[in-house]
C-alpha cells in the first residue's frame, strides 16, 4: 500500500470534445448563479451520482432557498440549453435543406 494518490488518466480526444461541447453549452444560461449550479450538478454526475443530493448542492452554493428552488432553477436551465441547442439543430437541418 503506497500513501502516493492514484493520478487520474488524460482524458481521452472524445471526452476533451464533449467536455468542451458542455463548457459552450454554459454560456446559453444567462444568469452566472445559474450556471455555477449547473457546474456544482454536472461534478456530481461526473462522479457517478445517479440523483443529484439537493441538500449538499445547497451548502455548497451556499444559498438560502429550499432544496426544491435550486432543483426548479437546474430544470430551467437545462430546459434552457435544450432549447437552444433545439433551435440550432432545426436551423442547421433548414439550411441542409436549402442547399439540397
Amino acid at each position: 500500500s503506497s500513501d502516493v494518490p492514484i493520478k487520474p488518466r488524460p482524458l481521452r480526444r472524445e471526452e476533451v470534445d464533449r467536455r468542451d461541447a458542455v463548457s459552450e453549452w454554459l454560456r446559453f444560461v444567462p444568469n452566472p448563479a445559474d450556471r455555477r449550479l449547473l457546474a456544482t450538478c454536472l461534478e456530481f454526475y461526473a462522479r457517478g451520482y445517479k440523483q443529484l443530493p439537493w441538500k449538499q448542492i445547497k451548502l455548497i452554493m451556499k444559498v438560502d432557498r429550499g432544496e426544491a428552488g435550486l432543483r426548479k432553477r437546474f430544470e430551467r436551465s437545462i430546459a434552457v440549453i435544450a432549447e437552444k441547442l433545439n433551435a440550432a439543430e432545426k436551423r442547421e437541418c433548414n439550411v441542409s435543406r436549402v442547399g439540397m
